[in-house]
């Protein structure tokens, strides 16, 4: 059941859904309350969970709960302009395809999308046909990273970030990466093919540093 509750209490809790209609006592006080669903510490099922005396079966019970509960968070997307998790249902969302969590474009956090788009990342090596020519390998890493990224900006919360990573980061084409990779490296185009390869998981920490995730 999704509840008003104050922000002390919904700062414990896991999930916070911020409605249009509360935005404006958002910005004009910080004490204001929050729409939130009540998904707290501990649902998931992990190793602290068991030292506090969580059976196995209470904490798989647990974490469908959590799942079930984002489902239903996810069927009401519509009604929310921002919706902030906390890490574990971070984690449970970073693990859904796009297509699942379409209802969620414009409306997630930046660690929120940071984790989704990680996961997504880390994924591509395995997606991709190792028995294939090495260019038409890198085609399709580059191909996926580039959705994968696309993906991650439509579901930032804030078209503005999103318009200014367009701009400065914008996905380039495989020529032009190529290029780019020939010219800043000193690499041949075969070079440059294979390191398309070998940086295909790879990420800024710089980023990653700044959301906390590092």
């Amino acid at each position: 059941m999704i509840v008003y509750e104050q922000k002390a209490r919904a700062e414990m809790c896991g999930l916070f859904l911020y409605p249009f209609s509360i935005l404006p006592m958002i910005q004009a006080a910080v004490t204001g309350c929050f729409f939130h669903a009540q998904i707290c510490p501990g649902t998931a099922l992990n190793s602290a969970s068991q030292m506090e005396g969580f059976g196995r079966s209470e904490a798989s019970k647990a974490t469908w709960e959590a799942k079930n509960k984002i489902s239903k968070v996810i069927e009401n997307a519509s009604k929310y302009d921002k919706i902030l998790l906390d890490e574990v249902t971070e984690d449970l969302i970073s693990e859904k395809p796009f297509s699942e969590i379409l209802p969620l474009k414009g409306k997630m956090s930046d660690r929120a999308v940071r984790k989704w788009y990680l996961k997504h990342e880390a994924m591509i090596p395995s997606l991709v046909d190792n028995r294939l020519p090495i260019e038409e390998q890198a085609r399709k890493v580059f191909g996926l990273r580039n959705l994968h990224r696309t993906q991650a900006r439509d579901l930032i919360y804030g078209q503005k970030l999103w318009a200014k990573l367009d701009e400065t980061d914008p996905n380039f084409t495989f020529e032009e990466l190529i290029e780019s990779k020939m010219r800043r490296k000193g690499l041949t185009r075969e070079e440059a093919v294979l390191d398309i390869l070998k940086t295909a998981t790879k990420t800024r920490k710089s980023v990653n540093k700044s959301l906390g995730l590092e």
